[in-house]
């Protein structure tokens, strides 16, 4: 027998099916809503953000933002109803916070500077939000973006950079050019660790 291997949704097609889907959707704005024309806006930037989506993923996504509006009384989904959603399925619940004392205030340091080191690091990942909330019974700490592997818009010498955590103009692993790979994903560590300790004094 023979086995076909069916890759997710470029960003473009998870537009297509997203928009596909809100068409039967009076909550979700789009282009050519009778009360809610957005051009777009919300279905494009939903692309954008759910690499590794299915076709049947995007289109709970778009029920459960409908589900989720007509709970909290409002006329249409929002984006921040969509992240979110998006939040919940990839981080967890939020499961309360950690109590007042100096671990949380040494931790909420060092997320802090790890988190402007991390920004400050060409070519590395997009910083989404940091967070000491609980999840899953572990401290969220930094998120970043996932990569979309299958955005036709990103060129595969961008791609291949960012995997590699080198930045664009920078020589690969195989260039030897160990030190952007320390950088992009080391670098932001040791900082938010020096920043604390000097911070503390300890």
């Amino acid at each position: 027998d023979r086995k076909f291997f069916i890759d997710t949704p470029s960003k473009q097609n998870r537009f297509k099916i997203l928009e596909v889907h809100a068409r039967n959707r009076p909550l979700i704005p789009r282009k050519g809503h009778p009360e809610h024309d957005d051009e777009d806006a919300l279905l494009l930037e939903t692309a954008r953000i759910t690499p590794g989506f299915s076709g049947a993923g995007l289109e709970n996504l778009l029920n459960e933002a409908t589900i989720l509006a007509v709970r909290r009384g409002k006329k249409i989904a929002d984006m921040d109803m969509i992240l979110e959603l998006l939040e919940q399925q990839s981080i967890g619940l939020k499961q309360g916070g950690l109590e007042p004392s100096m671990p949380k205030e040494r931790l909420a340091m060092f997320h802090a500077a790890r988190a402007i080191a991390s920004a400050l690091t060409p070519g590395g990942s997009t910083l989404k939000f940091v967070s000491l909330a609980l999840r899953k019974k572990e401290v969220t700490g930094l998120v970043f973006e996932d990569l979309d592997e299958t955005d036709e818009e990103l060129g595969w010498w961008r791609l291949l950079y960012l995997e590699r955590g080198v930045p664009e103009g920078g020589k690969t692993a195989e260039g030897g050019d160990d030190f952007s790979l320390f950088s992009n994903s080391l670098l932001p560590l040791c900082v938010g660790k020096a920043v604390e300790e000097g911070w503390f004094g300890e």
